[in-house]
């Protein structure tokens, strides 16, 4: 793309040098600008001033244009348009050099023919230029081109297919930025870098903070979520039968305690596939971690809060504004039944990648309603804040995606996907399914004893013993 623009920004200084020539010289009194065109029959003063007006708003196209394929095209088709005028020359029996620059080679003592072989070369630049910038877009559009398609077949192809202005919807995207977390339960704000990878429903976010071992990674792949620690570079040195640890679950919100930043960053691009599936009035899982009965996840059961939502009306339709609202506590002075602002997430401005919207900044804010002593009302107070900012965007054309984080080494996991037994923990160096989890003996002897004992996968090391970082699951 950058070698395309590149392109487009020498050939529109092209278009304005040669623009200017024939405007220029339009507007002077050399007795060849009274002799008329042999092909077009026009004076050279009208037409130095049609084709250098026209070179000047092409000119002006490759320059201010946000996208790649209407400049490249507008400079193909005056190319191809120059191109058929020589040989038109040709075909009349005009053999003198062309007067493409005016008389402005007469005033630079330059000779004809020099200009003349000069104005070759350009156009050459020019056709060269833009037919591969075409080309290269096309393939990007359609993925897969025979190389046997010639350059005039893939012209005609180009110009008859109907192009839609924002072209065709990428297969996903890749997100990076900063993310800032600030308030309760944290005691001063904290801030990390972020990477992230969406396509259809399945998505991938690494996290890098300063207070991580290593880094932390989320991924969903439309079924189970797993959240993975990695301490693999912090263990170096250390006797430790673990370099990770993974917890999987069956749920759709990254919503996690000790990374609190992974449900703002989800909620501003990867939350889609969860807003397809509702309508407005649905009760919606919170995405933050604390409410005012205390952290969530250590609820018995997940509340749903009322809510109302904008999203985006087209691709990749993510959502604008959310405010969720929570139930009243029976206990604060207000009437029962009633609702208050739990938390509010905007987008404040976007960005365009390739005719895309994509959010650039945006704030994700928590409240807690506290009772006043001595007094018969309540307040509400800010709780917690996300502030996120976007760094980079790329679409994605091709899927080779696997949302699943790469093991750095042999693992812990906290496994909560077979219901039957609940939560279990083993150490294993690979991905195990669900059904290679169920057949594996250790599980067997699991089920059998009902002890809630960890167990190891064959071939790896013993039962985990020891925790790198307290946060570690399954100690």
């Amino acid at each position: 793309m950058k070698k395309a623009r590149l392109f487009l920004y020498s050939a529109a200084v092209v278009l304005l040098l040669t623009a200017a020539a024939k405007l220029i010289s339009s507007f002077g009194h050399g007795t060849i600008l009274q002799t008329r065109d042999p092909l077009t029959g026009l004076q050279f003063q009208d037409l130095f001033r049609i084709v250098g007006s026209i070179e000047a708003f092409v000119a002006l196209v490759c320059i201010f244009s946000k996208r790649t394929w209407l400049p490249a095209g507008l400079v193909a088709w005056l190319a191809t348009s120059f191109l058929a005028y020589r040989i038109g020359l040709v075909a009349v029996g005009y053999h003198r050099p062309c007067s493409c620059m005016g008389n402005l080679t007469d005033a630079l003592h330059i000779p004809p023919q020099t200009a003349d072989t000069v104005m070759k070369i350009i156009l050459a630049y020019l056709l060269i230029g833009s037919y591969a910038t075409l080309f290269w877009l096309w393939r990007q559009r359609k993925k897969a081109v025979s190389s046997a398609v010639g350059a005039a077949s893939f012209v005609l192809c180009f110009l008859l297919t109907p192009f839609n202005s924002k072209g065709e919807e990428p297969v996903g995207y890749e997100v990076e930025g900063n993310v800032v977390f600030s308030g309760k339960p944290l005691k001063e704000s904290e801030s990390g870098t972020f990477i992230m990878r969406v396509e259809g429903c399945n998505w991938n976010i690494r996290l890098k903070r300063p207070s991580d071992p290593d880094y932390t990674e989320v991924g969903y792949d439309g079924t189970n979520l797993v959240t993975l620690f990695s301490y693999e570079h912090f263990s170096v040195g250390k006797k430790a039968a673990n370099v990770a640890t993974v917890h999987i679950n069956k749920n759709e919100i990254p919503r996690n305690e000790f990374s609190p930043q992974f449900a703002m960053i989800w909620l501003t691009y990867g939350s889609k596939c969860y807003f397809d599936k509702k309508n407005q009035g649905d009760l919606l899982e919170p995405v933050n971690t604390w409410d005012s009965s205390g952290a969530i996840d250590d609820l018995e059961e997940i509340p749903l809060y009322h809510s109302t939502w904008k999203r985006q009306n087209q691709f990749p339709s993510l959502p604008i504004e959310v405010i969720y609202l929570e139930a009243m506590p029976k206990s604060f002075f207000k009437i029962q039944n009633s609702n208050y602002t739990n938390s509010v997430f905007r987008v404040s401005s976007f960005t365009t990648n390739e005719g895309f919207e994509y959010p650039k900044t945006a704030m994700f804010e928590t409240y807690q309603f506290l009772q006043q002593s001595n007094s018969t009302t309540d307040d509400l107070q800010l709780f917690s804040k996300y502030e996120l900012e976007l760094t980079a965007v790329h679409n994605i054309t091709a899927s080779q995606f696997t949302p699943r984080p790469q093991l750095p080494g042999t693992t812990l996991f906290v496994d909560d996907r077979i219901s039957q037994v609940g939560q279990i923990t083993y150490l294993s160096s690979n991905w195990m399914t669900e059904s290679q989890l169920v057949n594996n003996k250790g599980f067997k002897s699991l089920i059998t004893k009902k002890n809630g004992d960890n167990f190891s996968i064959p071939g790896n090391q013993p039962p985990w013993k020891k925790s790198l970082v307290p946060w570690c699951l399954g100690g």
